[in-house]
């Protein structure tokens, strides 16, 4: 098994079965976009064209294994992809690395799932990302600080499509586990929280390169 496929193992493993997953480097073909995809990235660089164009790809290929058409996967105005009636999903890319996963509604409420690389975070944003409660959460649980970003990234894509509650990082905590799972809450001192937080579960897969995070809400 390539790493690839160990990858998206994992990802399964942490999931619900019922759960569409693929993963691959980015090198989308543009001319496999539909208009209205290929509408959404006209004027973006050419790395991003091509992330979006692998993410969509993935997606399709994940949606029509779950027995949907191969439909078009738009872009909304804030940006989160739009997926078909009867389903949920999330798309990622970082760490060389585009991810898609793709649920019926009966099968996960919500989905969101982040790829970072396993860097710090830039200089002098920690304390604009993270409470002190999740530093040291994560210092005992064996996290890199990177990793409780990535899973509020998770969080945010799981909520916000169907809530519409767009939360600022320190508005949640990310309380992580050793055995990979974290548990969401709202901050003490949050300004906004959005319907169905305390509801998510989440994963953390942890490699020598990179951080996946996946946030669900059962149905």
């Amino acid at each position: 098994m390539n790493d690839l496929a160990r990858l998206v193992a994992r990802i399964e493993g942490v999931l619900p079965e019922g759960v569409a997953v693929r993963v691959r480097p980015p090198g989308g073909d543009l001319a496999d976009l539909l208009p209205v995809e290929r509408a959404a990235v006209a004027r973006a660089v050419p790395k991003r064209r091509e992330e979006f164009a692998t993410g969509r790809a993935l997606s399709r290929s994940a949606l029509t294994s779950l027995g949907a058409p191969p439909v078009p996967i738009p872009v909304a105005k804030s940006r989160e992809p739009v997926w078909p009636r009867g389903f949920t999903g999330s798309i990622s890319h970082g760490a060389d690395l585009v991810v898609a996963v793709v649920a019926p509604d009966g099968v996960l409420a919500s989905l969101g799932i982040d790829v970072e690389g396993r860097d710090p975070l830039p200089p002098g944003t920690s304390h604009l990302i993270l409470h002190p409660r999740e530093v040291r959460s994560a210092r005992a649980a064996g996290w890199p600080q990177v990793a409780v970003f990535s899973a509020k990234e998770a969080v945010h894509k799981a909520l916000f499509p169907s809530t519409r509650v767009w939360m600022d990082f320190l508005d949640v905590e990310v309380l992580p586990a050793a055995d990979g799972s974290f548990q969401v809450i709202p901050a003490d001192d949050q300004r906004t929280t959005a319907p169905g937080l305390e509801e998510l579960r989440g994963r953390l897969l942890l490699s020598h390169r990179r951080v996946v995070a996946v946030a669900f809400r059962p149905v």
